[in-house]
């Protein structure tokens, strides 16, 4: 399920022509500080460290969408779908 949000979300980003930024930023999504950090990601993107947390939390408004929509999909009557991403980003942190 979360590699079909982030094939869409990819798809997304290459439209755009932003597919450099979405790859060196994917793992923020999920909480993982950039490689070599945010500064040294941001000086591969002529982008402040300041920049690049904008960057990311741009990122994280439809990805969340996109996971909410996979999720909500996916689940039984009465569900919560907050609950589910929560016990979802716990699993993919171990």
């Amino acid at each position: 399920m979360v590699d079909a949000v982030f094939s869409r979300l990819r798809a997304e980003y290459a439209r755009l022509g932003e597919a450099d930024r979405f790859e060196l930023l994917t793992g923020s999504l999920m909480g993982e500080e950039a490689v070599g950090g945010y500064a040294a990601t941001g000086a591969k993107l002529g982008l402040s460290e300041g920049g690049i947390k904008t960057v990311v939390r741009r990122m994280r408004l439809p990805f969340r969408d996109l996971l909410r929509g996979e999720l909500s999909e996916t689940l039984a009557a009465g569900v919560e779908v907050d609950d589910e991403i929560g016990h979802l980003l716990m699993a993919l942190k171990q």
